[in-house]
């Protein structure tokens, strides 16, 4: 192949990807009525499909959730300094 040739499909490959965006577009976005509807707060009493939250906890309801980060906030970090990582431990043999 000669440079001109893998020019060109590059160019034509570009162009394909680029159109395929385009019309995938109107599918992604988010209807105008949705977004004013997602910026009115709703109370936590409408939210009645439980969180599977795994790691053997099961199902826990939305209230049970606020309940707990109200009872266990998480710690404040001082300003300038980033949170440290939990410390990883690895299992041998």
């Amino acid at each position: 192949m000669n440079n001109a040739k893998i020019l060109i499909f590059c160019g034509a490959t570009l162009l394909a990807s680029v159109g395929v965006a385009a019309a995938l577009v109107p599918f992604a976005s988010v209807s105008p009525d949705r977004v004013q509807q997602a910026q009115i707060p709703m109370p936590v009493e409408n939210f009645d499909q439980p969180i599977a939250v795994g790691h053997g906890h099961g199902d826990v309801s939305v209230s049970q959730l606020m309940e707990y980060y109200v009872e266990h906030p998480p710690k404040a970090v001082a300003t300038g300094q980033a949170a440290a990582a939990p410390a990883m431990q690895f299992g041998g043999c």
